[in-house]
């Protein structure tokens, strides 16, 4: 607490209280725009948190937290100020930074880079009170589960009837991979639409929204973290809205292609469909950072499990002892290598689906001479994964 001589929470700080079936931390603070992610606390650090209002010196606020919580009083305050702290929720403290940012050259190259869109915020307000609200309304919602259901019918019919394969538009794999990203950046758009309208249904604003660069692809995003305020039917409500757009968009994509008469038609349709579900799959995985990772965080209540899982997994493989954990650190770590190499044949086994185009794309002996480099890259973010560590470990052993 000595760098703060009278420590104040930041007045930007947003504060709440969930209901008590949320369990003993039920206490949320946050920062708009801040480093960290909110910050979760019990009755007692809540207590504690109100005496932060920048009247008090040090000594003062150590007897107020001894006669608030005895003698665990002093160390716990002292916890608090460093949480605080560190998510930038400190009046005149600068945090020092996310704690995932990432420090291998890899790592970095992959870190996603954000430029916020000004006024967006704004805009999507505006369009939820100029008839969004409709969309993110009950019978809509009910309309969109049942136009996903009738869609993933009409797919699997498309399929077994071979009017049309994924990436292929009028025998050509080229158009039919054009019209795929098309209609990925037409749906990324609407899933994160989505997302914004679902917050704003619940009274809140977005922080920001805009574009991020991935490696060389630009997606757009939304920050819906003032849903953390709200009580967890709301947030799973919010966080369900994108993956629901996009299965509902993949079914009425889907029911087109199995109705329409044109086969031009049928083909992009269905190209429309497979981008629509490829984006749900991804978003509802929950070993990605998506919107699955955040449901399977909020109902396990690890906060940060991606970063702790991965390092306890790469602390093990380097030979550093770690302490035991109650199962979901190894499972997560365990779940996403598994996905790693699976997720890399699934991709290109999608296109090996597409084997017709692909053969006239590319002569016959050419062909698996693609796809084995195709699943080598694909699988590489895994294998830097497992194998920096493992470098580690042979090279203290020599």
């Amino acid at each position: 607490m000595s760098a703060v001589v009278r420590p104040a929470l930041h007045p930007r700080a947003e504060r709440a209280e969930l209901p008590e079936a949320e369990g003993p931390r039920r206490h949320v603070v946050r920062l708009p725009g801040g480093p960290e992610g909110p910050l979760r606390l019990d009755a007692a650090d809540a207590g504690l948190l109100e005496l932060l209002d920048g009247r008090r010196d040090s000594a003062e606020l150590v007897a107020a937290a001894t006669v608030r919580c005895g003698p665990d009083g002093p160390p716990r305050l002292a916890r608090l100020v460093a949480e605080l702290a560190e998510r930038g929720l400190l009046q005149g403290v600068t945090p020092a930074g996310p704690g995932e940012r990432p420090t291998g050259r890899l790592a970095r190259l992959a870190r996603p880079r954000s430029r916020a869109i000004p006024h967006a915020p704004e805009l999507i307000v505006w369009l939820y009170r100029h008839g969004g609200r409709l969309l993110v309304s009950r019978p809509v919602a009910a309309l969109a589960a049942v136009a996903a259901v009738a869609g993933l019918v009409a797919a699997v019919l498309l399929l077994v009837r071979g009017r049309a394969a994924p990436l292929v538009v009028d025998d050509r794999l080229v158009l039919g991979a054009a019209a795929f990203v098309g209609f990925r950046a037409v749906l990324v758009v609407a899933h994160e639409l989505a997302h914004g309208l679902a917050l704003a249904r619940c009274g809140r604003a977005v922080d920001a929204a805009g574009v991020r660069l991935l490696l060389c692809f630009p997606y757009a995003y939304v920050d819906t973290s003032p849903v953390w305020l709200e009580p967890r039917r709301r947030r799973t409500a919010v966080t369900l809205a994108g993956p629901l757009c996009d299965l509902a968009l993949g079914g009425i994509a889907a029911t087109v292609a199995l109705l329409a008469t044109d086969p031009l038609v049928a083909q992009l349709a269905f190209q429309a469909c497979v981008a629509a579900y490829v984006g749900a799959l991804l978003n509802l995985n929950p070993l990605l950072d998506r919107d699955g990772y955040h449901l399977l965080v909020d109902h396990l209540g690890e906060p940060h499990l991606r970063r702790r899982a991965i390092t306890r997994m790469q602390a093990r493989l380097a030979g550093t002892p770690v302490t035991p954990d109650s199962g979901p650190l190894t499972a997560f770590a365990v779940a996403t290598v598994a996905w790693g190499v699976a997720g890399a044949t699934l991709l290109v086994g999608t296109v090996a689906l597409s084997s017709g185009a692909l053969g006239r794309a590319l002569p016959e002996d050419l062909r698996w001479w693609v796809l084995g480099p195709a699943w080598l890259l694909a699988v590489a973010p895994t294998a830097y994964l497992l194998g920096r560590p493992l470098r580690h470990r042979g090279l203290a052993r020599a």
